[in-house]
């Protein structure tokens, strides 16, 4: 029922309690909106319900400590499907929630714009550099954190582009996380000990456990046939 207002200007205006209640019940659902969004901002489908809380904090303790104040090179191995992807996707979420800008890169992503600008046949140079200082900017201060290192095929190029990118990062004081499925001494044979020279010089966690992915189909198997 909407109800007259009195005011000291002797306009009258018609207040409807339940249209108020309507529309402050609209702004705070697209509030809400506005701060889901904020929060899985650049996060793949898949990865947006990945949440620090869903570790053992014991377990995860270094990563813990860097996601509440990015510094240096955080570096994080273990096996296939142990949930290194998830783990960084709650560290981009963490730092969504805490409004600090930061990039999470997927290496396959970034390789295919490499190529692409390998392969262009105008100012192919200008555009690789391009590419590059988008994940390696000439300042520093920027937040990265970088899936699946050292998952491409090998060659010049892929370990030039690493070196450019991850020495930069060093060189320019970048907070930056990185995974990857192999061991410090993997990674060095496959690129060089410039490359885990550098990223080492941070902090370095192994992920324990068995691959998920593996584990929880053998699950579904066994309660389907069982």
């Amino acid at each position: 029922m909407e109800m007259p207002v009195a005011n000291p200007w002797g306009i009258v205006f018609l207040y409807c309690p339940k249209c108020e209640e309507e529309r402050l019940a609209q702004i705070e659902a697209e509030k809400a909106r506005e701060r889901e969004a904020r929060l899985i901002h650049a996060i793949p489908p898949h990865y947006r319900d990945a949440d620090l809380r869903q570790f053992d904090p014991a377990v995860i303790a270094p990563v813990l400590k860097w996601s509440e104040n990015p510094t240096g090179f955080l570096y994080v191995t273990g096996k296939v499907g142990v949930g290194k992807t998830h783990l960084a996707c709650a560290v981009k979420k963490k730092l969504n929630a805490d409004g600090r800008v930061s990039s999470l890169v997927f290496s396959a992503d970034m390789f295919l714009s490499l190529y692409k600008s390998f392969n262009s046949r105008k100012n192919a140079e200008a555009e690789e550099d391009a590419v590059i200082g988008k994940y390696a900017p000439e300042s520093g201060g920027d937040i990265a954190i970088f899936d699946d290192v050292g998952a491409q095929k090998v060659s010049d190029y892929t370990t030039d582009a690493w070196y450019k990118i991850i020495d930069r990062r060093y060189r320019n004081n970048c907070p930056t996380m990185f995974t990857t499925n192999l061991s410090p001494d993997e990674l060095d044979r496959r690129l060089g000990d410039r490359i885990i020279s550098r990223i080492i010089s941070g902090v370095v966690f192994e992920f324990p456990g068995e691959d998920r992915r593996l584990q929880k189909a053998k699950n579904w198997v066994a309660e389907t046939f069982d």
